[in-house]
């Protein structure tokens, strides 16, 4: 079913209905092809050169070289593709403190959750220099998840979760976090302060397909969590009515 702004789509048994902007579905159509605009300029461009019509016979399966396949398949595209499922999970993450917290301007960073991820990665890498690669990122996610956690609980109210105090408590979390990792890179032996620092900034540089698999079997899994966890614990403003008394916004 069609309306004037909006399309509907429902189940057979119309118990399930999914109510689309048009404004929306025809931004993300103009931002897909965009994306898939850089993604080809991506593959084409760099120290080695490639024509357009030899970046479309490499892809169609059919290369002008083997030195021109090797390095859209091999090099290129794995760090095309990873980027943009990086971005994506950025922008979902940023997605859900905006649905969390009524707050268009809100992300990540501004309640902590970035901070804590890095802080234990900082600290995993000063305290054990010889920790392997592989646990940095579980660190993060584990440092995340406890930032989230202390600043949740901490936000947390008798009648519910009030947006401005977990915007305030995250701000004044991700502030003392922030000190203590910029403490432990300033007096944490140099050698150990430099790779923080560059494991910190991030590169797709030794992107691989393997890593594209990785990001796309999380986004997959991940996605319908997030998108069911971020309506779960959207939090309710709460506003006092003079019959019923205090009632979720």
């Amino acid at each position: 079913m069609t309306g004037a702004r909006h399309i509907v789509l429902r189940s057979r048994s119309e118990s399930v209905a999914l109510r689309l902007p048009v404004r929306a579905l025809v931004a993300v159509l103009v931002l897909g092809l965009l994306l898939l605009a850089v993604i080809a300029v991506s593959l084409a461009s760099g120290s080695y050169a490639i024509d357009m019509s030899d970046l479309l016979a490499t892809l169609s399966g059919n290369p002008a070289s083997d030195a021109i396949g090797n390095v859209v398949w091999q090099f290129r595209f794995p760090r095309a593709l990873a980027a943009a499922l990086v971005g994506a999970m950025m922008g979902l993450s940023g997605l859900a403190i905006q649905n969390v917290t009524r707050n268009g301007l809100a992300d990540p960073s501004l309640v902590g959750i970035s901070q804590g991820a890095a802080l234990a990665v900082v600290l995993g890498i000063v305290a054990m220099p010889g920790m392997d690669y592989v646990w940095r990122p579980v660190l993060a996610f584990a440092g995340a998840m406890a930032v989230a956690a202390i600043v949740q609980s901490l936000s947390h109210q008798q009648r519910g979760n009030n947006a401005i105090r977990f915007i305030l408590l995250g701000v004044g979390v991700s502030g003392f976090i922030s000190s203590i990792t910029s403490a432990l890179l300033t007096y944490g032996e140099i050698d150990r302060a430099m790779s923080a620092l560059s494991w910190l900034a991030g590169s797709i540089d030794a992107a691989t397909w393997r890593d594209v698999v990785i990001l796309s079997v999380c986004g997959l899994f991940l996605l319908p969590l997030l998108l069911g966890l971020s309506v779960a614990c959207r939090p309710c403003g709460w506003v006092r009515k003079p019959q019923s008394g205090w009632a979720c916004r």
